[in-house]
């Protein structure tokens, strides 16, 4: 299995549609590989807490189905990385994994939401469902950034739900790479 992952610096001179089109010109570079993950809320940037509301979208909205589409043109199963989802008057930090056929598989909604020095809580809601799912490569579990810090998290995924794999999405900053190594 050839995997990449994307990284991305979060440049606040690009829209969100100038985002999109950046990460799927970096996907196109992955073309032969079986999976490729992209990071946290990167079609927005996670300190931009006051567009997060502007910027949120449906499951299947611009962010899912941009990504969608190239997961089926590179025939690669893709982790969305997260966006904001609007769910009636709720936001969430959510992930989508496509299949190589583009097909949304599973969704994860981040359940522990980073609150020191942070807005997140005060404008997402803290998803309540564990994801695990079945994949050509075995039984993944999905976790978002802070989640890492909650091992229960991880020990039901693998014990109660048989996941053999994570996919962790993230926007952890750099300077705190060690608990970061740690953690994983």
């Amino acid at each position: 299995m050839k995997v990449s992952s994307i990284q991305l610096e979060i440049k606040d001179e690009r829209n969100k549609q100038q985002m999109i089109s950046h990460v799927l010109n970096l996907m196109e570079k992955c073309r032969g590989d079986d999976l490729i993950i992209l990071p946290e809320l990167w079609n927005v940037g996670f300190f931009n807490y006051d567009n997060y509301k502007n910027l949120a979208e449906q499951i299947d909205g611009e962010t899912a189905s941009a990504i969608s589409a190239k997961a089926k043109d590179l025939r690669a199963y893709v982790f969305s990385g997260s966006f904001v989802e609007k769910q009636g008057e709720k936001y969430y930090n959510t992930s989508v994994l496509f299949d190589r056929e583009g097909k949304n598989i599973a969704e994860y909604r981040k359940i522990h939401l980073f609150s020191y020095k942070c807005r997140e809580p005060e404008i997402l809601t803290p998803g309540k469902d564990i994801t695990v799912v079945d994949t050509e490569f075995g039984r993944i579990g999905f976790a978002t950034c802070y989640d890492l810090r909650f091992p229960e998290l991880f020990r039901r995924m693998a014990v109660e739900m048989g996941a053999e794999y994570f996919l962790v999405t993230s926007g952890w900053p750099y300077p705190r790479i060690e608990a970061w190594n740690v953690l994983n």
